[in-house]
Parts: C-alpha cells; sequence; structure tokens
C-alpha cells in the first residue's frame, strides 16, 4: 500500500506560490519602449529648439538693450554736464558782453561834440569861466547773473534743501557792470549893465541848450542826457569895474547800460534821477557875493 505524508516538512511553512504565466498578448514589446522614447525626446527636442532657445535669446537680448541702457545713460549724463558747463560758460559770456557794453554804451556822451556844440549855442555877452565832469560809479547786477541765480535758487527750493532768505553754499557768484553816470557844470557869467538884461541872458543860454538852437544853427546838445537844466545860485559881482551875473548849470547823463540787457538792481548807494522841475535862476545879495552852483539832486 502506498503511504502520502499528508503533513508539511516544516511546520507552519506557506506552501510556495505556483508560478504565474503571462500570456502573450499581455507581454510589452520593445517596439513601443522604442516609440514612447521618441516621443519623449520630440517633447525635449521642442522645448529645447523652440521654447528654451528663445527663451534664452530673449535674455541675452535684455541683457544687450540694459547694457545699451547704461551706455546712452552715462552718454546722456556726460553730454548733460557738458551743456551745463556751456550754459555756464555763455552765461559768464554774456555777463561779460553787458560789461563791455556798459562800459562802451552807445548812448555815451562823447565830451569832444559836446563842447564843440557847446561853443555854438553860446549867447552874445555869455562867457564861460569854467566847465566841470565828474561822474558817479554803481554797480548794478546784469540780466544774466540775476535770471542764473534765479533759477539756481528756484532748483535748490525744490529740492528742499534751500531755505527762504538762506544763501546756501554754490550758489552762482554775482556778476556786476559799472553802471556810470556823469554831471556836467558849466560855470559862466553875463555881461549888461541892465541887471534884467543879464538875468534875460542866461535864461536865453539854458534855452539854447535845450532847443540846441542859437540863431542859424541847429544841433542835438541833449542827447544823451536826462533831458533836465538845473540852475545855480545868481551871483552879482564887479570884474574890470564892469556888472556881471554868475551863473551855473548842471546836467545829468544817462546811466550807462547793456545794449540788450535790463539792470536786474543797483548796489547800495547808487542815486535817482531828480524828477523836480527846472528852478529859475535865484539871486544872491551883495555885489560881492560869490557862490558857486548849487547842485540839484
Amino acid at each position: 500500500m502506498i503511504r502520502i505524508n499528508l503533513i508539511p516538512e516544516k511546520a507552519g511553512a506557506r506552501p510556495a506560490a505556483a508560478p504565474t504565466r503571462v500570456r502573450p498578448d499581455e507581454a510589452v514589446s520593445p517596439l513601443t519602449y522604442l516609440i514612447v522614447l521618441a516621443i519623449v525626446a520630440a517633447i525635449g527636442g521642442y522645448y529645447y529648439f523652440f521654447v528654451y532657445q528663445r527663451v534664452n535669446a530673449k535674455r541675452l537680448e535684455a541683457a544687450n538693450a540694459e547694457s545699451k541702457v547704461k551706455a546712452i545713460t552715462k552718454e546722456i549724463d556726460s553730454l548733460r554736464e557738458s551743456a551745463e558747463e556751456l550754459r555756464k560758460a555763455e552765461s559768464i559770456s554774456q555777463s561779460m558782453l553787458d560789461i563791455v557794453y556798459a562800459i562802451d554804451s552807445e548812448d555815451r556822451v562823447l565830451w569832444a561834440e559836446k563842447l564843440n556844440q557847446l561853443s555854438d549855442l553860446i549867447p552874445d555877452s555869455v562867457y564861460i569861466k569854467r566847465i566841470t565832469v565828474s561822474e558817479q560809479i554803481a554797480k548794478v547786477e546784469t540780466a544774466e547773473s540775476k535770471k542764473q541765480r534765479a533759477e539756481w535758487q528756484a532748483k535748490q527750493k525744490t529740492k528742499g534743501k534751500v531755505k527762504k532768505g538762506a544763501t546756501p553754499e554754490g550758489a552762482p557768484t554775482p556778476i556786476f557792470y559799472p553802471q556810470i553816470t556823469q554831471e556836467l557844470k558849466i560855470y559862466g557869467l553875463t555881461y549888461s549893465e541892465n541887471e534884467a538884461e543879464r538875468i534875460r541872458l542866461i535864461n536865453e543860454f539854458h534855452d539854447n541848450l535845450k532847443s540846441g538852437i542859437n540863431k542859424d544853427v541847429k544841433v542835438d546838445f541833449l542827447k544823451g542826457f536826462v533831458g533836465q537844466i538845473s540852475y545855480g545860485d545868481v551871483a552879482p559881482n564887479i570884474i574890470g569895474g564892469r556888472p556881471v551875473a554868475e551863473f551855473s548849470f548842471t546836467l545829468r547823463t544817462k546811466p550807462t547800460s547793456p545794449r540788450k540787457a535790463v539792470a536786474a538792481g543797483t548796489a547800495t548807494g547808487a542815486k535817482a534821477e531828480s524828477a523836480e522841475p527846472e528852478k529859475a535862476p535865484r539871486k544872491t545879495g551883495g555885489s560881492k557875493a560869490r557862490r558857486d552852483a548849487t547842485d540839484v539832486q
């Protein structure tokens, strides 16, 4: 009789699983792997050639553009500095021209011409004793200088660096031109036995100077002057046993100024032109009384 041992060889051990067989229709073929690899390679190639390359090109383009912007910005800053220097040089040049034009002004008085005209305007029996010319020079800031300082001050206020009334370091230095005003004084005397005639001769001389006309002579004597001829005191006197009247006239020239600039302001001490009306000659008492003409301011 055949014996069959039904007890496992080792107690508790599980029997080994029977091997599973794969059916031929469920196996993955090598061709499938090749197709998958081809698809992945195609996607990678597309990404590299169409995405990565474009992104890289854009980055390179952006880097080049940024480099160009920096170079252009640097060039602009350099041009701004050059332009600022040129503007300052132009401002200084204009101020220097203002100074030259003020010194050699178009409306300056040519004294040789005035003396020649004066001799043509003297009436008979009127004599010139003495002529003096004095001048007063005031410092006047040029228009260009004032403009530059105002612009600089406005920029500083915009930046909040300058308070009102402050004079900060770095402000443009004001440039002044000399404003020249000259004063002409004519000292003379008239001779006549008649006192009224002496006064008439003084007034005739005054009118001749103002109108520029004496008989057949016509000149523009007041050109360059403010137009006012101020009388001094009239002093009767005896010279060589003859009665005379001594007198004086005062005339002021127009202040010199640049041709194409307007004065920005005057320095302290500059005197304004007088607006007083012309005064008739005033007689001083005493036959021996002698008095210089009074300056009319």
